[in-house]
């Protein structure tokens, strides 16, 4: 029995449990992968990139744009947030519970209820 012990039961339960998630991940990634292929084909029929060569031409200073925006939310975030969190914990403020409870209350909204907001604005 001891040359078999790669084939114990709990062995076969760990196997089942990988090759479980395994499943669920590629079934997960498919509808992504699919897409991403799509994107690929030309419009009188095998692959090529220009689509994305189109995209690049008409909406490339958008991007740069829009990404330099969100460098610049992130750090002005930054800035005022890590000191923020530093005396939030560090010290003793008025109103501390309640600042901590109103910075948990999105953890408590469903995110089918944001989204539905985020739609509608």
């Amino acid at each position: 029995m001891s040359g078999h012990k790669w084939l114990s039961t709990r062995t076969l339960v760990k196997v089942l449990q990988h090759g479980y998630i395994w499943i669920w991940l590629v079934l997960f990634a498919l509808p992504f992968v699919a897409t991403a292929l799509h994107s690929f084909e030309a419009p009188g029929g095998g692959y090529s990139t220009i689509a994305y060569s189109d995209a690049m031409g008409s909406f490339k200073d958008s991007l740069i744009l829009s990404v330099e925006l969100t460098v610049l939310a992130i750090l002005i975030n930054l800035l005022i947030s890590i000191p923020a969190a530093y005396a939030i914990v560090r010290h003793n403020i008025p109103g501390k519970r309640l600042i901590l409870s109103g910075l948990n209350l999105s953890l408590y909204t469903p995110a089918a209820v944001m989204g539905l907001g985020l739609a509608i604005t």
